[in-house]
């Protein structure tokens, strides 16, 4: 009874140290490099989300630098201006910075709109644009179409934007300029000539200038006051001359505006 008691120990130790078989391993393997997949997948996605988080922290920071740097100095800031930091995107791309290209040249606060327009990949068309700024995010060139015209936006690339009731509401404050006076009067050839032309809007007092070098012009509160010597209307030798008064006023970022008179020169011996 001993020896078939010991015999049947024996043989169940035997049966623990075959351990186990091939395709068990090959199944336990299995199943440890999908779970590692799918927890590399998964660190990669939440890289790629914490990447696409940052850009638009970027992007929003970008479109807020323009528009602070707008109000306070009246300019739209050139890409040399901005910080490095936010002109690469978490891939270290360049971020594109687009202008309309009539606010490049013209004061913003007096135009009415912009020939820049967004197409969003909904299809809904955004039109008076002053600025858009892009990213390809994970896309090593831009999907967007971009023109001078006309930007039609991408889902796969991340954009922010600026148009220009947003620009005008935050930064241009006060009334538009505008010169009330129609029309100047006649110069006379070889007098002194002295004429007031009323301005109202903006923030005064204004500031005054002509395209006549050989003129003075002075700037008050509610007008411009332009004076040509003696001597210069002397030397006026056409029937009409062409004076185009400029007016800024004192707000920031400045309004301005323009009016040319077409003055008749009355001639007479001398």
């Amino acid at each position: 009874m001993n020896i078939k008691s010991k015999g049947k120990l024996r043989g169940d130790k035997e049966d623990f140290r075959k351990g186990f078989s091939l395709v068990e391993i090959a199944i336990v393997l299995i199943i440890v490099g999908f779970l590692l997949g799918l927890g590399i997948r998964s660190c990669m996605s939440g890289i790629e989300t914490a990447k696409i988080d940052n850009t638009r922290d970027k992007l929003l920071t970008f479109k807020t630098f323009i528009l602070n740097e707008f109000c306070k100095t009246g300019s739209l800031p050139e890409k040399s201006e901005i910080d490095p930091y936010y002109l690469k995107d978490a891939w270290n791309r360049d971020i594109e910075l687009i202008y309309a290209s009539d606010v490049e040249s013209n004061n913003p606060c007096l135009l009415k709109n912009t020939i820049l327009s967004l197409i969003l990949p909904e299809g809904n068309k955004v039109e008076n644009v002053v600025a858009v700024i892009i990213s390809s995010a994970m896309n090593k060139v831009l999907d967007s179409n971009v023109s001078s015209n006309q930007v039609e936006l991408r889902e796969d690339d991340l954009w922010e934007y600026i148009t220009l009731y947003e620009l005008k509401t935050k930064c241009c404050k006060g009334e538009e300029i505008k010169i009330l006076t129609g029309s100047l009067p006649p110069i006379v050839q070889g007098e002194n000539y002295e004429v007031v032309v009323t301005v109202k809007g903006g923030k005064p007092p204004y500031e005054c200038s002509i395209s006549i070098e050989n003129g003075t012009v002075e700037g008050g509160d509610s007008y411009c006051k332009i004076t040509l010597s003696e001597d210069y209307t002397k030397e006026l030798s056409s029937n009409e001359i062409l004076i185009t008064l400029t007016v800024k006023d004192s707000s920031t970022p400045t309004l301005s505006t323009s009016k040319g008179y077409l003055v008749t020169v009355i001639r007479r011996k001398l």
